[in-house]
């Protein structure tokens, strides 16, 4: 849903009984802010050339920092505090962290092998923890922006000026990028019956959330765009 939201894309349509709905749950508004990869301006003139490449993420930072979104003057997107800093997010897709690690003329392994701490918990080495109980960390840093990977962005593939470029999409991400409300907390349940002869556990809550947006502009999330697609096609 969060994913979803930030992204501009409704939630998928699912059925239940027999029934499809369009949505599930509130439409989503279209991102104000979007940048794309290489020379691309818009969906359909991206070509598979245009994958996400290192100078792009200090291209998101700059133009967060700045307010600028290509040629327009916007919103200055403010850094979150962490205990290492101010920092900006990226969440990328699998496809765009293959095409920043592995592409021609990459920089990523020489920033990672010269820049950040050495031995085992090096990028290059751990990749993505996501350990029981604790957060996701980071596959690594460039610019003061923590890169983050996560398998369900959108994936497309009619993009570019023949409709079949496969594409992704990622989220640069401030502060203050998302709104999370509670109208009910969590609440565990438990119930036994037949004499305790059988037991049901459960949780239920009621919350949303949406993207922080202000005059029909976006907070603090800028929509990235770039030519993305599985590596690995042989059978």
């Amino acid at each position: 849903m969060i994913t979803r939201k930030l992204t501009g894309n409704n939630y998928l349509a699912w059925t239940y009984d027999g029934v499809t709905s369009s949505t599930l749950g509130e439409a989503a508004t279209a991102n104000s802010n979007v940048m794309y990869s290489g020379d691309a301006t818009s969906t359909g003139d991206i070509d598979a050339s245009d994958i996400l490449v290192a100078d792009d993420i200090w291209k998101m930072q700059e133009a967060a920092r700045m307010g600028y979104i290509g040629s327009a003057q916007k919103r200055k997107m403010h850094p979150i505090r962490t205990a290492g800093g101010d920092k900006y997010i990226y969440v990328a897709h699998p496809f765009e962290i293959a095409n920043l690690k592995h592409s021609a003329g990459s920089v990523w392994e020489d920033y990672q092998k010269y820049a950040n701490v050495r031995g085992p918990d090096n990028p290059l080495f751990v990749g993505t923890r996501n350990l029981a109980g604790q957060l996701p960390t980071p596959i690594g840093e460039l610019y003061g922006v923590l890169i983050y990977e996560y398998h369900a962005l959108p994936t497309y593939t009619t993009w570019g000026v023949g409709g079949n470029v496969a594409g992704c999409e990622g989220l640069f991400l401030g502060a203050e990028a998302g709104i999370f409300a509670h109208c009910r907390e969590p609440e565990y349940v438990d119930e036994g019956g037949m004499y305790k002869e059988y037991m049901g556990v459960g949780t239920r809550a009621l919350y949303g959330f949406d993207k922080a947006t202000f005059n029909s502009i976006d907070n603090g999330v800028i929509l990235h765009r770039s030519a993305g697609k599985i590596h690995y096609t042989n059978s």
